[in-house]
């Protein structure tokens, strides 16, 4: 990571530099406090709920529940489906066929 010293950007101020790295040091303070926290961070426009930051481990938790429940979904509906069975010469005659 490069750090910028005072004065080093052209055209800044004497200080802009160290000011820039002071906010750069909070900003991470203030996400590495985030990230301990460990809790999803809601994000608003106008007043109104538009975004979620999750730790990338709930994220990916959440996933696997959708990916589960879809899962269950379709076991659910193929259990209604009568099975059809047939037998084994039956099968074997048909592949046989096709090939």
């Amino acid at each position: 990571m490069a750090v910028a010293t005072p004065g080093s950007a052209r055209g800044s101020r004497a200080g802009d530099g160290a000011l820039a790295i002071t906010n750069l040091l909070c900003y991470k303070i203030d996400m590495g406090m985030k990230a301990a926290k460990a809790e999803p961070e809601i994000i608003t426009r106008n007043g109104k709920p538009v975004s979620v930051i999750l730790p990338i481990k709930q994220y990916q938790e959440l996933i696997e529940r959708a990916e589960d429940a879809e899962d269950v979904a379709w076991l659910k509906k193929a259990r209604k489906k009568p099975l059809h069975y047939r037998p084994l010469e039956e099968y074997l005659a048909d592949r046989k066929a096709r090939v």
